[in-house]
């Protein structure tokens, strides 16, 4: 399938009433939406993209979000499938005025706290087909301009639009694993095949995990995480009671909560399964 794209234009307008920079200056980043691909007829899924938005200062400014719902009545986007958003920029991430050498340097992130950027969005099956769809946040975060000539500063992004087939990958922790805790601020983790887990107390020989906590996986989503240990005491939003022994949690999350404890107790009984969808 041809990737379908849609553009939008990243202008930022200098107005000044000063002999400096920064005495009085309005900024504003315009993102206008054009599909390149007018036959839709054979999609499921609609995007939206944020529009018009101001910028009144250097650093982060959110532009609002993407959305990536299902089109028509019913949810029916194919559960195999997913959708991936990649933007791009024409002039490289920077703002460039007409006449002027300069330019400004920006990067587009998901929050004011990145320190790096995010040009790819991904969207899964579960995802596009929940009620009224998934949003997920979008900004710039420009540079300091303070030093930089008046002039009107534009750029235009492009997300190209692409629907793919997911993959499944399955990473299993067990009690022979050597477990590496880091402590920060008192919140203990532990990092394996690219899933973290972080709670109040996690107990690296024994391989007990306590005072409730949270897995995260750095990349897709997890579809299912199964719990077994000497006392799989771990329940909250989505898991299911298998018995004192075991805990299944199902759904589609990046992240996953959970409230009690994981104790293998030096049994080396435990083992989690976590399925993840990418």
């Amino acid at each position: 399938m041809t990737p379908k794209k849609l553009s939008s234009i990243l202008i930022v307008s200098a107005i000044f009433f000063g002999a400096t920079l920064a005495q009085a200056a309005t900024y504003k980043t315009k993102l206008t939406l054009s599909v390149a691909n007018a036959n839709q007829s054979d999609e499921t899924y609609e995007l939206e993209v944020p529009g018009e938005t101001p910028i009144t200062a250097s650093g982060w400014t959110s532009l609002g979000n993407i959305t990536a719902k299902y089109k028509g009545s019913t949810p029916n986007f194919d559960k195999s499938k997913k959708l991936v958003v990649t933007v791009t920029s024409s002039n490289d991430f920077k703002l460039a005025a007409s006449g002027i050498t300069d330019t400004v340097t920006y990067f587009v992130a998901t929050s004011e706290n990145d320190t790096s950027e995010t040009t790819t969005f991904e969207f899964s099956a579960a995802e596009i087909n929940a009620s009224g769809g998934t949003s997920k946040p979008i900004g710039v975060n420009v540079e300091d301009y303070s030093s930089k000539p008046n002039g009107t500063y534009e750029d235009e992004i492009t997300y190209e639009v692409s629907v793919e087939n997911t993959t499944t990958r399955t990473v299993t922790w067990t009690a022979s694993d050597t477990w590496e805790v880091t402590d920060e601020e008192g919140i203990r983790s532990v990092t394996k095949d690219g899933v973290t887990v972080t709670a109040g107390s996690i107990a690296a020989k024994s391989h007990n995990i306590l005072g409730g906590g949270t897995f995260t996986t750095n990349s897709g989503i997890f579809t299912k995480i199964e719990v077994t240990a000497s006392n799989a005491g771990v329940s909250g939003d989505g898991w299911s009671d298998d018995g004192w022994s075991k805990k299944t949690w199902t759904g589609n999350a990046a992240s996953v909560s959970f409230s009690g404890i994981i104790q293998d107790a030096g049994t080396g009984t435990l083992q989690i399964v976590f399925t993840i969808e990418e």
